[in-house]
């Protein structure tokens, strides 16, 4: 690919990241190594981060494989690593069922996808998460540990740890230092504006019109109307 042409769609900057990333990635199997060109953007909710990946991935070339995690997902150790099971012959031994969840990442030329990754809560789930970044693996049968070769990077979005979101989570320096490449994505104020839209049509339509909440929800979607109006007038 040629990394100064736009995609269509895609912010410049985020094309450079990813174009590199792939090549690099791409140089490094081919050298027998694992790659490590992994890449994280951080934008606002709604920003429009998370589509601008998968449109990049329809443009580029080589084709690639994009395999999405949501990674706030709470089962998600046992739908990475498998089951652990007892022998019914030997309660006392212990092996593992190997998890076929991940199977997509066999394919050629394959990409990870990790949707708010600072949102998971669970340490155990997020160090599974980190091995796969780094490693390349997963728990396999036998207490060994299974490697994609295909997988060629990670791609993690996320959302700003600001005191507004609690959910949203620092990273540690053990994690940001797995991404080559960190990202803020420039968000486009009409997408963002669309994604508030449809959050407060949604969540007025729970509310109770004689609830205490329903009046500020309304005053908020308003004002995020009039902010639309203005935005893409």
């Amino acid at each position: 690919t040629n990394e100064d042409e736009d995609v269509i769609g895609v912010d410049n900057e985020l094309t450079y990241v990813l174009n590199w990333a792939l090549e690099n990635a791409l140089d490094s199997r081919q050298q027998n190594e694992t790659p490590h060109t992994n890449v994280l953007v951080t934008g606002l909710p709604g920003s429009g981060k998370t589509a601008s990946v998968y449109d990049w991935a329809a443009h580029v070339s080589p084709k690639v494989n994009i395999f999405s995690i949501n990674a706030k997902n709470n089962d998600l150790d046992a739908y990475i690593n498998g089951y652990t099971v007892r022998s019914a012959d030997d309660p006392s031994k212990v092996t593992n069922a190997f998890s076929n969840n991940l199977d997509p990442l066999e394919r050629p030329n394959s990409i990870l996808m990790l949707d708010e990754y600072n949102r998971q809560v669970k340490p155990q789930i997020r160090a599974s998460l980190l091995t796969l970044i780094n490693e390349h693996t997963i728990a396999g049968n036998d207490q060994g540990r299974h490697k994609f070769k295909n997988l060629l990077f990670t791609i993690a979005c996320i959302n700003p740890a600001i005191p507004t979101d609690p959910g949203a989570a620092s990273l540690i320096d053990a994690e940001t230092s797995r991404f080559t490449f960190q990202l803020d994505y420039d968000s486009d104020p009409a997408v963002t504006i669309d994604y508030l839209k449809k959050k407060y049509d949604y969540r007025i339509s729970k509310l109770n019109p004689k609830d205490d909440n329903y009046k500020k929800f309304l005053e908020q979607y308003l004002r995020i109307q009039d902010l639309g109006i203005y935005i893409c007038s």
